[in-house]
C-alpha cells in the first residue's frame, strides 16, 4: 500500500496531497468541507502544481516540468521546449548529442556522459567518463598556464555507429594529454553501447582507441597558446566500417611554417578524413578547411559541410572526394583587425580552388547540419537542411536543388546552437551553449501542445554538479577572462605573440613596444596605462583611440568583467626585457 502511494505521488503529487488534506478534514472538520475538496480535486491539483513549479521549488525537486512555446516560420509553426541538463561543462565549450533508443545520449564538453530518456521522462548520468583524463589535466597541468584557454580543451562531437555484426558503438572525438607529456592530441575513442529496459548501458570492457590526429601539439613550442576551438572534430557515418571526420587548422596559418603544415598531405590539419574503424587507419577525403563544424550525409549521398571563416567568410560546402577547398590560400573573409588576408593575391575571391555553395560575409559561426527526412512531421521542410549557429543564435533552413542553395530562412531562437540530432519520436533536439537541450516538434502534429515535458533525476544532477565544481580548480575570474578574451593574441611574458605582452601593463607607457604595428592614435598617445584608461579602452577601443580595434573573442564584457580583468592584469609583472 505504501509503495502504491509512493508511485502515485511521483506521477500525481497534487491528487495525493489533495486527497490527504481531504481525508484529514473528513476526520477533523466534518464531511461538508472535505466533500467540497474531493469534488474539486482538479482545481486543488492545479493550485498545488503552480506552487510546486516555482523556480525555488523546482530547484529542490527531483522533478521538473518544461513548458512548450510555439514559434512561427515561413512554412510552418513548431513547438519548442528548453530542457536543463545541469552544469556538466564547468565553463568549457563543446560536447555533443546523438539520438538513441527512446531518447538521446549527451556527452558534455569535459567528458561527462548522460542519457535523456524522453519516453520515460528521466535524465541520468553515468560514472563512466570519456578517456581525456580531464580532472588531472585541468588541475595539475593547465591550471597555472595563463596563456592556456581552459574552455578549449574539450569534447568535439559524438556519433553512434553499428559495426558489421550489428553491435552499436559510441564514438567520441576529444582532446587528450598523455601523462608526463607536454603535448595535446585530438583523438577518437569508442565504447560498446546497448539499449536496455532501463534506457542504455555502456560496455564494461571500456574504451577502445580508434584514431589520433597528426600532428599532436607540443605546448612548449607554441607557448601554451592552444586554439582548441578551431579544431573541427565532427563525425558522420559513411561506409559499413568507415566514417568521415573533420579536422580544423588550429589557426596554424599564423605560425611559422603553419601554412605548409595545413597544405601538406602528411598532416591531418584542415582535412576531412575517411577513417576505417576496423583497421583504425585514415585517408584524406578532401582538404583545404579552416574550422569544419558541421558535417552531414544526406539521403541521396551528398555530403554537406559548414565551417567558420576568419573575420567573415563562413562557408557552406558540397564535399567531393579529392577536392581542395583552398584554406588558407583563399577566403571570402578578412584577417582580424580587419585587414587583408595575407595569403590571398585577390582579396574577397576564391579562384583556383573548389568554391563554397554559399559564403556569409558577416559571420554567423555555423555549427552542425541535419537533413529533414521525407515523412518527417516537419512535412513542409522535407528534404531541407537545418543549420545551427553559435554567433547568430539562429536556426537556418536551407533548401537545396541539385547542389545549389535556392532559399535560406533564418529562424531566431536566442540560443547558441552547438549540435543537433533527430529523436526516434520525430522531434529535433538541439544542444545549446547553456547546458540545455531545445526540443522542437511540429505544432500541427500535437493534440496536447500545453502538456509540459516532465523529467526526473535532478537530485542526482545537482549532486554531480556540486562534485564537479568541488573537484575542478577554477582560479580567479579575472584570470579566466584573460585566458578567454586575451590569450589568443597576448601573453604575460616575453615570448613572441600576435599582440604585445600585457604583463605588468598597468603603469607602463602606452604603445611601449616598438615591434608592434599600433594604430596611429596609439602610437602618438602620451602617458601611461592606468586602471581607468584600461577599463575605458576595453569598453570602446575605437572611441578612445580612433582607428584601433580588437577581434571579438566571445560575448561582450560587462562592467564587472572589465574591472575583474583589469584587476588581474594589475597583479602581473612586466617581462624583464620590456620597455617601461
Amino acid at each position: 500500500m505504501i509503495l502504491w502511494i509512493q508511485n502515485l505521488f511521483a506521477r500525481r503529487p497534487g491528487w495525493v496531497l489533495g486527497g490527504l488534506v481531504a481525508a484529514f478534514l473528513l476526520t477533523a472538520l466534518g464531511g461538508a468541507v472535505a466533500m467540497f475538496l474531493l469534488l474539486n480535486l482538479d482545481r486543488v491539483n492545479a493550485r498545488l502544481a503552480k506552487i510546486m513549479n516555482t523556480p525555488a521549488a523546482q530547484e529542490q525537486s527531483d522533478q521538473r516540468d518544461y513548458a512548450w512555446s510555439t514559434q512561427t516560420s515561413a512554412l510552418l509553426s513548431f513547438d519548442m521546449a528548453r530542457v536543463e541538463l545541469g552544469d556538466m561543462n564547468q565553463g568549457v565549450m563543446g560536447g555533443g548529442v546523438e539520438g538513441y533508443g527512446d531518447g538521446l545520449i549527451y556527452v558534455s564538453s569535459i567528458g561527462v556522459i548522460g542519457y535523456l530518456d524522453v519516453e520515460a521522462g528521466e535524465l541520468m548520468y553515468f560514472d563512466e567518463r570519456v578517456p581525456m583524463d580531464y580532472e588531472r589535466v585541468r588541475n595539475q597541468v593547465l591550471f597555472d598556464k595563463s596563456q592556456f584557454q581552459l574552455r578549449y580543451f574539450r569534447v568535439h562531437d559524438i556519433m553512434v555507429k553499428a559495426d558489421p555484426q550489428g553491435r552499436d558503438w559510441l564514438y567520441v572525438s576529444h582532446h587528450m594529454m598523455p601523462p608526463g607529456d607536454d603535448t595535446i592530441c585530438q583523438a577518437i575513442h569508442k565504447i560498446g553501447l546497448q539499449q536496455t529496459e532501463n534506457g542504455i548501458a555502456l560496455d564494461s570492457a571500456g574504451w577502445q582507441h580508434v584514431y589520433t590526429v597528426k600532428p599532436c601539439f607540443n605546448m612548449l613550442d607554441i607557448g601554451w597558446r592552444f586554439i582548441g576551438d578551431v579544431s573541427g572534430g565532427r563525425m558522420v557515418p559513411f561506409g559499413p566500417t568507415t566514417f568521415l571526420y573533420s579536422v580544423g587548422s588550429y589557426m596554424f596559418a599564423y605560425n611559422a611554417g603553419g601554412v605548409e603544415q595545413i597544405r601538406s598531405d602528411d598532416t591531418d590539419l584542415g582535412k576531412i578524413l575517411e577513417i576505417d574503424s576496423q583497421s583504425n587507419t585514415a585517408s584524406i577525403y578532401a582538404k583545404g578547411f579552416r574550422n569544419p563544424q558541421g558535417l552531414v550525409r544526406a539521403a541521396d549521398g551528398t555530403i554537406w559541410e559548414t565551417e567558420h571563416g576568419p573575420m567573415g567568410g563562413d562557408e557552406i560546402n558540397l564535399i567531393e572526394r579529392g577536392e581542395d577547398y583552398g584554406w588558407p590560400m583563399v577566403t571570402y573573409g578578412l584577417n582580424y583587425g580587419p585587414s587583408d588576408w595575407p595569403f590571398s593575391d585577390d582579396q574577397g575571391r576564391h579562384e583556383g580552388y573548389k568554391k563554397p555553395v554559399h559564403a556569409f560575409p558577416v559571420s554567423i559561426a555555423p555549427s552542425q547540419l541535419v537533413e529533414v527526412a521525407p515523412g518527417s512531421e516537419f512535412e513542409r521542410w522535407s528534404g531541407d537542411l537545418l543549420l545551427g549557429s553559435l554567433k547568430a543564435q539562429s536556426l537556418f533552413r536551407l533548401r537545396m536543388d541539385q547542389g545549389r542553395l535556392v532559399t535560406m530562412e533564418q529562424i531566431e531562437v536566442a540560443e547558441r546552437m552547438r549540435d543537433m540530432t533527430w529523436l526516434e519520436n520525430g522531434w529535433l533536439a538541439v544542444l545549446t551553449g547553456n547546458s540545455s537541450i531545445l526540443l522542437l516538434r511540429a505544432a500541427s502534429q500535437n493534440e496536447q501542445p500545453h502538456q509540459a515535458v516532465r523529467l526526473t533525476g535532478y537530485v542526482a544532477v545537482k549532486s554531480l554538479e556540486s562534485e564537479l565544481a568541488a573537484n575542478l580548480r577554477s582560479g580567479s575570474y579575472g584570470r579566466q577572462l584573460f585566458a578567454i578574451h586575451c590569450a589568443t593574441c597576448h601573453n604575460l611574458g616575453s615570448e613572441p605573440a600576435p599582440g604585445p605582452s600585457l604583463g605588468g601593463v598597468v603603469g607602463t607607457r602606452i604603445g611601449r613596444n616598438a615591434e608592434y604595428n599600433y594604430s596611429a592614435a596609439l602610437q602618438s598617445a602620451d602617458g601611461r596605462w592606468t586602471r581607468a584608461k584600461l577599463k575605458a579602452y576595453l569598453a570602446d577601443p575605437d572611441g578612445m583611440y580612433p582607428g584601433t580595434s580588437m577581434p571579438q573573442t566571445g560575448m561582450p564584457l560587462d562592467d564587472y568583467s572589465v574591472r575583474a580583468l583589469v584587476d588581474y592584469l594589475a597583479t602581473t609583472d612586466a617581462p624583464e626585457d620590456a620597455a617601461n
